[in-house]
């Protein structure tokens, strides 16, 4: 009887690790058709907006110029401003402007009907109690004001629109390159699970284990960026990383083929 127990033992010992990477091969899936369907909720979007994909500031409730962006944080924003702990947020732009708040990038698909219940803004690879998870923003259901910052607004665990024109500056801002859908010309990263310098924070890294990242690209595909040992190491090194990790050098450094459209 010991025998037999001591073989089952080995045997799941054997399993878990598999069952592990088979999870989190599953997550990956999920991850996949997520970023698929968000790619295709802007395209939808900007068919009924004069071209444009969904947009970051330029109106009174953010002030920032519009589409200008320098803090990888500011491209996650999905609902900007709120009540803290404001319970449930409409899906009606007028009630949300009510309650001191506004639809920012992936946002606007939500006002659109185009991301159900805001689910879809969160990769579900990231672990219960992880701040990039849903479970941050559905204390009144899906999608719920959140308490972040003193803010009720939402910030989602994807990087949006995340590649910028070096060449047109504003400060440290910088504009994004696809501004409408007439304006891509190539095939590049549009959509993205979260990239920071808190990577070296699993918590934080969707795909720790596999050391790689989701993309969502221009022309609807979705592929898996492993960077280079080398590339990665510097990510690891969080903030202390040079050069700095913000959009700029995400998309001329960090990830040059993305901004090459490779």
């Amino acid at each position: 009887l010991l025998v037999v127990i001591a073989i089952i033992a080995i045997l799941a010992a054997m399993l878990l690790p598999v069952l592990a990477s088979a999870k989190d091969k599953a997550k990956r899936t999920q991850c996949v058709n997520g970023l698929r369907q968000l790619n295709v909720g802007c395209s939808i979007y900007a068919t009924d907006s004069s071209d444009w994909f969904p947009t970051w500031g330029g109106d009174s409730l953010n002030g920032r110029t519009k589409n200008y962006v320098d803090l990888s944080n500011y491209i996650r924003w999905v609902i900007f401003g709120g009540p803290v702990s404001g319970g449930h947020i409409s899906q009606d732009a007028a009630a949300v402007n009510a309650q001191s708040a506004q639809f920012e990038n992936l946002g606007y698909l939500y006002g659109a009907k185009l991301a159900g219940d805001g689910r879809l803004f969160f990769d579900p690879a990231y672990p219960s109690g992880s701040a990039l998870s849903i479970d941050q923003y559905s204390s009144a259901g899906n999608l719920s004001y959140g308490d972040v910052n003193n803010s009720g607004g939402v910030r989602c665990s994807y990087t949006y629109n995340f590649i910028v024109d070096t060449t047109k500056s504003s400060g440290t801002e910088y504009l994004r390159l696809f501004n409408k859908t007439s304006e891509v010309r190539q095939r590049s990263g549009f959509i993205m699970d979260y990239f920071d310098s808190q990577m070296t924070d699993p918590s934080y890294f969707a795909h720790y284990k596999a050391k790689g990242w989701e993309v969502s690209m221009t022309d609807g595909s979705v592929v898996f960026c492993r960077p280079t040992p080398a590339i990665f190491a510097q990510i690891m090194k969080g903030s202390s990383a040079s050069p700095a990790i913000d959009i700029a050098s995400l998309t001329t450094y960090y990830f040059p083929a993305m901004a090459q459209g490779q």
